[in-house]
């Protein structure tokens, strides 16, 4: 959407504002240590874009609380970074906490990963700013290192039980989520050595989850590096022509969560607002961040909620996958969420 036709001849309905939203998911950089098959980065792979280089500041996510007044929970990584990488990160949390927010940790576990003094110093800082209130999530898509690598390149099985030790001794009462994607190469091995994996590991950690998520959306479709449990090629027909679902319910608007990149940008999805971003680049549009005039972010919030409906990717994301994962018409395997 261009700044002209968020402007000019447009009428619009104040359905919602940025009072509305309770939840927001936001990259507070593009860094990242690993290079997972799946993510969201590789569509950010062309000379106009240079990843690992922008840290969010803390004046930004100040700006975002003061757009956002009634956010309750900041998810901290969502898209393409690995947030303990942002230098200013304690400082982030730190002040999120002083305003009585709470916390979801989205972190791939291998960073801050040695018995350092500088590492031990991080995780203690960090953990002792959290309360019960607050999560971390923790992927664990392998049981062995060469399953587990096979999805997290560049990623050691064991920086990441060290760090998951380590921090559920620090602090055992926030809910620490061990979370495993089920992919072809490593359902097997999840399902027959789970249990066992469990019975050593659960008397040291200390927490109280463990989530299996099937890969779906968008981003299983841009690598055949690792495949999801689903058939690959069926999903990608159905996405090449999806048929139209009518009027669709946006999860998004419904639990009331935004969604912000690590350069402000405001979306209501990953691959809508990955997809935006994409537009924009190649059709020089304009998409408005956080530090814009509250007057436009409100004007281009319902402007995208107004055309959902018609659009190819909510339509596809928000209701064909969303039928078709209920139902589990037409795809093998798929797991209902």
């Amino acid at each position: 959407m261009n700044v002209q036709n968020l402007n000019h001849n447009t009428t619009w309905e104040t359905e919602v504002t940025t009072e509305y939203y309770t939840d927001i998911e936001i990259d507070i950089g593009n860094i990242c240590n690993l290079t997972c098959p799946l993510c969201h980065r590789n569509n950010f792979t062309d000379e106009k874009y240079e990843l690992n280089t922008v840290h969010m500041s803390l004046e930004t996510i100040k700006e975002i609380d003061n757009k956002f007044p009634n956010l309750q929970r900041w998810y901290l990584g969502f898209l393409i970074n690995e947030p303990t990488l942002n230098p200013n990160f304690i400082e982030i949390v730190s002040y999120l906490k002083s305003k009585n927010k709470n916390i979801t940790l989205s972190t791939n576990g291998n960073t801050f990963a040695t018995n350092s003094d500088k590492d031990t110093l991080f995780w203690n800082t960090f953990l002792n700013l959290l309360d019960k209130n607050d999560k971390i999530i923790w992927p664990l898509d392998g049981l062995t290192q060469e399953v587990y690598a096979m999805y997290r390149k560049k990623g050691s099985l064991e920086k990441l039980i060290y760090n998951i030790f380590r921090a559920t001794e620090i602090n055992p009462n926030i809910d620490h989520t061990i979370q495993t994607i089920l992919f072809k190469h490593n359902q097997e091995q999840i399902r027959t050595l789970l249990p066992q994996f469990k019975l050593i590991h659960n008397p040291v950690w200390y927490f109280p989850t463990w989530s299996l998520i099937d890969c779906c959306g968008d981003c299983a479709l841009l690598s055949d590096e690792a495949q999801p449990v689903w058939d690959k090629e069926q999903w990608r027909k159905i996405k090449a022509n999806p048929p139209k679902s009518g009027k669709i319910t946006c999860e998004s608007k419904e639990n009331k969560i935004i969604f912000v990149d690590h350069e402000g940008r405001i979306g209501f999805c990953p691959t809508q607002l990955t997809g935006s971003i994409l537009d924009g680049r190649l059709e020089n549009k304009y998409i408005p961040t956080v530090l814009d005039d509250i007057n436009k972010i409100n004007k281009y919030i319902n402007f995208v909620y107004r055309n959902k409906e018609s659009n190819k990717i909510c339509q596809f994301n928000c209701g064909e996958m969303a039928k078709l994962k209920k139902e589990r018409y037409k795809l093998n395997g798929i797991a209902t969420k």
